[in-house]
C-alpha cells in the first residue's frame, strides 16, 4: 500500500526552477518514500541535499 506523500506548493514551484537532474532525483526520492514509507528507504544510506555531486545508488 503506498503511502501518501504531502509536497507543499512552494516546493513545487521552486522545484521547476531547479536543473533537470535535481528535479529527477527528487521525483526519485519521492517514488522512494510512497513505497517504503518514512522509515524504509533502505537504499539511501542517509538523506542529503539533491546536489550534482551526489549518485543515487538503487
Amino acid at each position: 500500500m503506498p503511502y501518501e506523500i504531502a509536497i507543499k506548493k512552494a516546493v513545487l514551484k521552486n522545484l521547476r526552477r531547479l536543473p533537470e537532474e535535481v528535479q529527477e532525483r527528487f521525483g526519485h526520492l519521492v517514488f522512494v518514500l510512497r513505497q517504503s514509507g518514512p522509515t524504509g528507504p533502505h537504499i539511501f544510506q542517509n538523506y542529503g541535499k539533491l546536489g550534482k555531486n551526489e549518485t543515487i545508488a538503487i
